[in-house]
């Protein structure tokens, strides 16, 4: 199982950003449908923000002999109503350990953050549903999505962007977190756990939300700073007059 995701800053490169997320299960030969298909979307480089109403379920009879495209077997926008829920699925495990029954057997992954601004990944899991390696799939027939609950976390959440999954020889899953994706030193790692057994997250000190108060700070002491130069060369003026 793997994902696909964009993880450029988008803000900063002349492609478009991508409208869906999507994990698929790899395959040797398989055809994943890029760049006629977007998840179970259709798209067109010509109109990227504007997906066709069709597209082809198989490539040309000249392209490898017009073999089927797949699927994916997670799909999901990265807007609903103009609220940006996702920016990058970040690929996980399937759960294997014993600490969270209610996790085995299901496909643990996450995504990045819904802001570039504030450090705000999501953790999700998926149960492992029989897969047919085709494409026109609905959304029914994809594998559902649940939303894991970080219980003592920032609103529910890590507050943390999620960089990649980890997994021990028993099966065991961890998050890799920073709080900042571009200087810093704010590298985390979670065991995930059961609500009893986990700690309250404290936001870091050191996460890009600091970055606006310290920004404040030394626009205050500039102020202050050019304040006291101009009573001070007031004052000096006002000595050299007497």
């Amino acid at each position: 199982i793997t994902s696909l995701a964009q993880r450029s800053r988008y803000e900063n490169c002349s492609a478009p950003p991508p409208l869906f997320e999507e994990v698929n299960i790899v395959e040797k030969g398989g055809n994943y449908g890029w760049n006629v298909r977007e998840g179970i979307e259709c798209f067109s480089p010509e109109t990227p923000t504007d997906p066709p109403a069709e597209c082809p379920d198989y490539t040309p009879d000249e392209v490898r002999g017009g073999e089927p495209l797949v699927d994916p077997v997670i799909h999901y926008p990265q807007r609903v109503d103009d609220e940006v829920i996702g920016i990058a699925v970040i690929g996980g495990y399937v759960y294997e350990g014993e600490s969270i029954p209610d996790l085995e057997g299901r496909y643990v992954f996450g995504d990045w953050s819904d802001s570039f601004a504030e450090p705000t990944g999501s953790l999700f899991a998926s149960p492992i549903e029989e897969y047919e390696p085709v494409a026109g799939r609905s959304e029914d027939e994809l594998w559902e999505i649940e939303q894991l609950t970080v219980d003592g976390g920032v609103d529910g959440e890590l507050g943390r962007f999620v960089l990649s999954f980890g997994q021990d020889h028993d099966g065991e899953l961890y998050v890799l977190t920073n709080a900042r994706f571009t200087d810093g030193e704010t590298g985390e790692v979670f065991r995930i756990v059961p609500a009893e057994e986990g700690e309250s997250l404290e936001t870091p000190d050191d996460s890009i939300a600091d970055d606006d108060t310290d920004d404040e700070d030394e626009d205050d002491d500039t102020d202050g700073d050019d304040a006291d130069d101009e009573d001070g060369e007031d004052d000096d003026a006002d000595g050299t007059d007497d």
